[in-house]
């Protein structure tokens, strides 16, 4: 798991205990995303010196003090990572290992738990949980389901947790959503090597068309973590299966093309 630290300030109309609990949640709501493997450990209270804001050696969450203004009057709060030298190719872009993230908030902004989002009175309060559950999200590797100025017409890029703005006493943040599952199960979800069997250890099988194909969930990944299974035939065809009826499951290919399977 990863363990973070937090500044032994707390940010403008919360309380420290609100400051540690809201963090944990924010943690937790990763977590809690459709075969996410992410876990956070609170390690403990620091010097709130944002001097060490981008500290390479710790996952360190400061705010900005106010008079100090590190941030302006712009953004609610920034996240810097940083990342060792194992480096992945994929399509041709090459992504770092992060090993740790610093986020810094402004404290010059007034924040809020949800029962103050949700309030009558919230008096322009950002919600705590949200923006830091935001953040968070750029520190496992997510950018942003929209940028400022693109054209973003559908809604679930609109309202997920990783849009690039917020307004004060909107909740809307708080959960991850259908764009921020894909980008955590597209970064470490549950991948799966196949073998097809007859055909050495090569997970490729070439024939002419129509062409029948089964497959099977491999043991390795059946268990009472796994409630459901979604087969992606690379043809446009999905074929569900839940976790208590797991038989082979074939499919015919009628049109000529190189088409790869997956599992989710």
């Amino acid at each position: 798991p990863l363990e973070y630290w937090v500044g032994d300030a707390q940010p403008a109309g919360l309380s420290q205990s609100d400051t540690l609990e809201g963090i944990e949640q924010s943690f937790q709501n990763w977590s809690d995303v459709p075969c996410s493997p992410l876990e956070a450990n609170f390690a403990g209270e620091i010097d709130n010196d944002t001097s060490g804001f981008g500290r390479p050696d710790i996952t360190l969450f400061t705010f900005d003090g106010g008079a100090k203004d590190d941030l302006g009057s712009g953004p609610l709060a920034a996240t810097v990572t940083h990342s060792s030298n194992d480096v992945v190719t994929h399509n041709g872009q090459s992504f770092f290992r992060t090993t740790s993230m610093n986020i810094i908030y402004n404290e010059g902004l007034s924040w809020g738990m949800p029962e103050d989002i949700a309030s009558p009175n919230c008096h322009n309060r950002y919600d705590w949980i949200g923006v830091t559950t935001h953040e968070i999200g750029h520190g496992y590797g997510l950018g942003h389901s929209c940028d400022d100025g693109e054209p973003c017409p559908d809604p679930i890029l609109r309202w997920a947790t990783m849009y690039w703005s917020v307004s004060s006493c909107n909740d809307s943040q708080q959960i991850p959503g259908e764009d921020d599952h894909a980008g955590i199960n597209a970064i470490y979800g549950v991948s799966v090597d196949f073998e097809v069997e007859g055909d050495g250890d090569q997970a490729r099988l070439v024939g002419g068309v129509p062409l029948t194909i089964t497959v099977s969930v491999p043991e390795d990944f059946q268990g009472d973590q796994y409630s459901r299974y979604e087969w992606n035939f690379g043809d446009g065809t999905i074929q569900e299966q839940d976790a208590d009826e797991l038989t082979p499951v074939s499919h015919s290919y009628e049109e000529e093309g190189q088409y790869t399977i997956s599992l989710l």
